[in-house]
C-alpha cells in the first residue's frame, strides 16, 4: 500500500433511479490493491456509445467484493457487446454502471455511478486517478489525448503501447 493513501471500507455507488445500489467491501481484503491499479480510460467506439462520453473511465474490482451481486437487481440488464464483453446497465433509468469479460472474476465499475460524496472525498481522488489507457488510437486530438501513465493504441496487451507522460 501506497503512504498517504486513504484505504476505505466501501465504496457505495448506484443508477440515477435508484434501483440499483451496491457496496464495494474493500476493508483488508487483500484481493483488493489501493489505490487501484486497473484504474483508466477506453475510448474505442463502444465503450463512447455506452457511456455517452468521449472516454469511458473506470477501475477494476472482485466480484466476491461486490453486493449485493449486480444480477440481483431486476433492472440490472447486460448487453453482449461483443463475443466475451458484457455492460450492464439499468434497464429502468438508462444508466451505465459495468463492464465485465464473460467468466472473468473481476468487474469494471464506471465512476460515473459512483455516490458523490465519494467521488468528492479524498477516496474519489485516488479511486479515479487513472493509471492505464486503451484505444488511444481513437483519440479526440487537443481534447482527450493528453494522458498520464500507460498507453496502449489499442486493446490491452494485444496493441502498441506507448509511454508517455508518466504519472
Amino acid at each position: 500500500m501506497t503512504s498517504g493513501v486513504t484505504r476505505p471500507e466501501a465504496i457505495t455507488g448506484g443508477c440515477l433511479c435508484g434501483a440499483i445500489r451496491y457496496t464495494i467491501t474493500i476493508g483488508q481484503n487483500p484481493e483488493i490493491e489501493w489505490p487501484p491499479i486497473y484504474s483508466g480510460t477506453c475510448q474505442c467506439t463502444k465503450c463512447r456509445k455506452f457511456t455517452g462520453g468521449l472516454k469511458h473511465e473506470s477501475c477494476t474490482f472482485p466480484l466476491s467484493a461486490i453486493s449485493p451481486p449486480f444480477t440481483t437487481h431486476p433492472s440490472y440488464t447486460l448487453y453482449a457487446s461483443s463475443e466475451k464483453g458484457r455492460r450492464g446497465f439499468c434497464n429502468i433509468c438508462g444508466s451505465s454502471l459495468t463492464f465485465t469479460n464473460e467468466g472473468s472474476p473481476r468487474c469494471e465499475i464506471l465512476f460515473g455511478s459512483v455516490d458523490e460524496e465519494i467521488l468528492k472525498s479524498k477516496v474519489g481522488t485516488e479511486l479515479c486517478a487513472l493509471n492505464g489507457h486503451l484505444w488511444v488510437a481513437n483519440a479526440v486530438k487537443g481534447v482527450t489525448d493528453d494522458l498520464k501513465g500507460e498507453i496502449w493504441m489499442g486493446d490491452y496487451g494485444k496493441s502498441e503501447k506507448v509511454v508517455r507522460n508518466p504519472v
